[in-house]
């Protein structure tokens, strides 16, 4: 995962230079980890996600894994532009948000992925209890491999929200990025996309270095080669 976020960054810093992507910096700050799966909405035009957070940074997010669940919501993040690079489809969205939640063992209602979302339960449960973090996605970019049906994803958030908002310094709220990879992994219920995979940090890992748009084009058609 490690690896494939610095590709990611290395995407993230590109896409700001060609006025498509998130911001950039030389540090990272680790906030949280997730998983779950992603589905479309609005006749296929609007990304979303739905999961749980395993793991995350305790100098912001204080997490009791032991008496709750905590799921996130990643929602209607909409079509804005489309590329296409050998077998990869480079899809931008833009103006969703994210919100991260707390959700009691005991009292509360466990998530339910369902099929077919949005659905009874889903978004429905994975968005109940205490609004722990949350904020909107300016950009979300999505590269598919249509010879795989993988892909991988960046963004950028602003957080603006939440009970564990004062805990992030207000100069540091913005600039946050989503990275991820998506796959089409055996046990997808039905109607969901792909499962997802990966991590939200402020600024990219150290090392990271920009790169033409024309060389991670010409990346992607060396990867679809190989």
């Amino acid at each position: 995962m490690r690896r494939k976020l610095r590709w990611l960054c290395t995407l993230a810093v590109t896409l700001v230079a060609t006025g498509l992507g998130v911001s950039s910096a030389s540090a990272s700050s680790y906030l949280l980890d997730y998983v779950g799966y992603s589905y479309y909405t609005q006749a296929g035009t609007c990304f979303n996600a739905v999961g749980f957070v395993p793991e995350a940074n305790a100098t912001y997010l204080a997490f009791n894994h032991s008496a709750n669940e905590y799921t996130f919501s990643l929602k209607d993040v909409c079509f804005v532009s489309a590329d296409t690079v050998g077998t990869h489809v480079i899809h931008t969205y833009s103006n969703g948000t994210l919100d991260v939640y707390c959700d009691s063992k005991t009292t509360g209602t466990p998530a339910d992925y369902s099929t077919n979302p949005p659905n009874g339960t889903s978004p429905g449960t994975f968005e109940d209890g205490d609004n722990v973090l949350g904020g909107s996605v300016s950009t979300l970019t999505v590269v598919i491999d249509l010879s795989t049906g993988t892909g991988d994803f960046s963004g950028e958030i602003t957080v603006d929200r939440g009970s564990s908002l004062g805990n992030i310094p207000p100069d540091q709220r913005s600039g946050w990025t989503i990275s991820g990879i998506s796959t089409v992994a055996p046990g997808i219920p039905t109607g969901y996309f792909g499962q997802v995979d990966g991590q939200i940090f402020l600024d990219c890992p150290t090392g990271t270095e920009a790169k033409s748009w024309g060389a991670i084009k010409k990346s992607l058609n060396e990867e679809g080669q190989n």
